[in-house]
C-alpha cells in the first residue's frame, strides 16, 4: 500500500502476492490465517494514503500520479483476496478469472500506458541511459551492476518456473512468483533494478537449497554459496570504494543555480535547459521550467515535445515565438574529453547550444550572467552557460562575440 509513495508504478508489487494466493487455492495448498485482514489493510491503507495526494482529491485515474488508480487497484487485490478463502472448485475458479478479466477492463489504458514505459517505447525515454536493456551492456558492467550470479538466470529462471508449480513451501513459492513477475523488469531497462536485483542472488539461493536438500554435503555447499555471494560481491563493492570523479556538469549545474536563483527572486521567469537538468536546476535555482524527465505523463510528454522545439530555435525565433521565456541554461551534449568534429558537435547539439555556446555567436537580447569553463590540450573552453533575456523592447545593440562576455560570471 506504501509503494506508491515512493515511485507510483510500484503498485506492481501487489501482482507477486496476488499470484502466490491464487497457485496456493489453485493447487489447493495451506493458505495464510490472516489474508481476510491483509485485505481490509491493503484497502483501507491505501486509501488513507491517497488522501493527501492532490490527483486523488481531483478524482483522476492513472497509475503516473498517485491517485485512484492506485486505490482501485488495492480493492481488486482485496476482492480477490477475500474470494480465494472459498474452497476451490470448478466454478469457482471460471468465476475468479471472469471477475479478473472484468475487474481489469478499466485499467486497460493505464497498462498499455505502463507497457509503453516500461519497454522505453514512448518519446524521449530512449535518450535516458538508464532505460537501456541490461542485455545490450557488455560483460563487465554486468559484473559491476549485477554479480557474476547473473550468468545464472536462465537456470534459476527454470528453476523458479518449476518451484511455481510444485513448491508447497508458501516462502520457496513467494519467491519464485516474485522471481518471475520481476524478471520482465530488471531485464527490461537497467533503472528497474529494485524490483528484483536482489532475486539474482535470492534466486540462486533457492537453486542451491533445492539440489542441495537432503544430502550430506548441505553444510558445506551452503558455506560454499556464501562464499560465492561475498567473493561476487566484491567485485562492485571495490568500485564504491574508488574515489569518483567529480562531474563537470554538476558543478555546472550547482554554479548556474547558485547564479539564477537571485535573478529568479527578482526578476521571475521561466527558465529554458535541456529537459535532462531541468528537475536539478528547478530545486537549485528556484526558477519554473518547461520541463523534466522525471514524470512521463501525456501532458508532461507535451511540455518535453515543446521544450525540444524551444531548444532548437535560432535566437531570434526562440524570443520571438517564446516571449515568456527569460532565462536559458544550455551546455555542451558532446564529451568535452574528446576533440570532436564540427559536423558531430552540430548533430549532437541542439541549435541554441550551437550557436550561442559552440560558436559563441552574440546576439542582442542575450545577455551572458554566468559560465562555467574547463582546460583541454592547453586551451580554456566552455563547458555551461547561463543567459538571461532581455525583452524585445529592452534589447541592447548587437556587440560583438568577445565583447559579449565582459560582464558574465565566470567560472573554471
Amino acid at each position: 500500500a506504501a509503494a506508491p509513495l515512493v515511485n507510483t508504478g510500484l503498485f506492481i508489487l501487489q501482482l507477486p502476492v496476488l499470484l502466490t494466493l491464487f497457485l496456493s487455492w489453485l493447487y489447493e495448498r495451506p493458505q495464510p490465517r490472516n489474508t481476510t485482514l491483509f485485505a481490509a489493510l491493503l484497502f483501507f491503507s491505501s486509501v488513507l494514503l491517497a488522501i493527501p495526494s492532490e490527483a486523488f482529491r481531483q478524482l483522476r485515474f492513472a497509475f503516473y500520479y498517485h491517485s485512484w488508480f492506485h486505490v482501485y487497484v488495492a480493492l481488486c487485490a482485496a476482492a480477490v483476496t477475500v474470494l480465494l478463502q472459498k474452497p476451490r472448485t470448478r466454478a469457482r475458479v471460471l468465476g475468479v478469472l471472469a471477475l479478473g478479466i472484468a475487474l481489469s477492463i478499466p485499467l486497460l489504458r493505464e497498462a498499455l500506458h505502463g507497457y509503453q514505459w516500461t519497454l522505453g517505447h514512448m518519446p524521449f525515454v530512449a535518450d535516458i541511459s538508464e532505460a537501456a536493456s541490461p542485455l545490450d551492456l557488455p560483460a563487465q558492467r554486468i559484473l559491476k551492476n549485477y554479480t557474476a550470479f547473473a550468468w545464472l538466470l536462465p537456470l534459476t529462471f527454470l528453476y523458479c518456473c518449476w518451484q511455481a508449480h510444485r513448491s508447497k513451501e508458501p516462502t520457496h513459492l513467494f519467491f519464485a512468483v516474485l522471481f518471475l513477475v520481476c524478471l520482465p523488469f530488471l531485464l527490461g531497462q537497467m533503472r528497474f533494478h529494485y524490483l528484483g536485483g536482489f532475486l539474482i542472488i535470492m534466486s540462486s539461493a533457492l537453486l542451491v537449497h533445492g539440489l542441495s536438500q537432503g544430502s550430506k554435503q548441505e553444510p558445506v555447499i551452503r558455506k560454499f554459496f556464501l562464499a560465492a555471494v561475498v567473493a561476487a560481491m566484491a567485485y562492485p563493492a571495490s568500485f564504491l570504494l574508488k574515489t569518483q570523479t567529480p562531474s563537470q556538469y554538476f558543478s555546472a549545474l550547482v554554479q548556474a543555480g547558485s547564479t539564477l536563483r537571485p535573478l529568479c527572486q527578482n526578476e521571475p521567469g521561466i527558465l529554458l535547459a535541456d529537459w535532462t537538468y531541468g528537475h536539478k536546476l528547478l530545486y537549485l535555482s528556484g526558477c519554473p521550467i518547461v520541463a523534466n524527465g522525471l514524470i512521463m505523463t501525456p501532458q508532461n510528454l507535451a511540455f518535453l515535445a515543446r521544450n525540444e522545439d524551444m531548444l532548437n530555435q535560432t535566437p531570434s525565433s526562440l524570443q520571438e515565438k517564446y516571449p515568456e521565456i527569460r532565462y536559458v541554461f544550455l551546455a555542451r551534449a558532446e564529451s568535452i574529453f574528446l576533440q570532436v568534429p564540427d559536423a558531430v558537435q552540430r548533430r549532437l547539439n541542439n541549435e541554441l547550444t550551437y550557436r550561442l555556446l559552440i560558436r559563441n555567436e552574440a546576439h542582442p537580447a542575450f545577455e551572458k550572467v554566468q559560465e562555467t569553463r574547463f582546460r583541454r590540450n592547453g586551451k580554456t573552453q566552455v563547458l555551461a552557460r547561463v543567459y538571461r533575456i532581455r525583452p524585445a523592447a529592452r534589447a541592447a545593440p548587437l556587440i560583438s562575440g568577445p565583447r559579449a562576455s565582459t560582464d558574465a560570471r565566470q567560472t573554471d
